[in-house]
């Protein structure tokens, strides 16, 4: 894949109950409007929805901002959701650096 392209995978669990979106690539302004787009199609579901971003190479600020509004927005209608960044260091220490983890910890009530 080349590092200016992106794509999300859907992977649903057997029992139907969590579904995670599988964030490869890299998460710029330019594909902003696409990722608004996958998620209000997808991601306003009853599932438990995790954000994946172990194969994320770069995540713009405009596409956190998109990710957390899903998240605040199914927060509303009570539906649960997680991220997980375990595996990709740089993606670890940028949350961890500027507090993006703690934020999105935080909106997914999920310690």
């Amino acid at each position: 894949m080349d590092e200016s392209e992106f794509n999300i995978d859907i992977v649903q669990t057997e029992d139907e109950t969590k579904k995670t979106f599988e964030l490869e690539g890299d998460f710029n302004q330019s594909v902003a409007p696409n990722l608004l787009t996958f998620l209000l199609g997808n991601a306003l579901c009853k599932e438990e929805i995790i954000f994946d971003f172990k194969k994320t190479s770069d995540i713009d600020l405009s596409c956190l901002q998109i990710i957390a509004s899903t998240i605040l927005e199914r927060n509303d209608k009570g539906y649960q959701s997680g991220f997980d960044v375990e595996g990709n260091e740089y993606l670890s220490i940028f949350f961890s650096k500027t507090g993006t983890y703690n934020f999105l910890s935080k909106i997914t009530n999920k310690p």
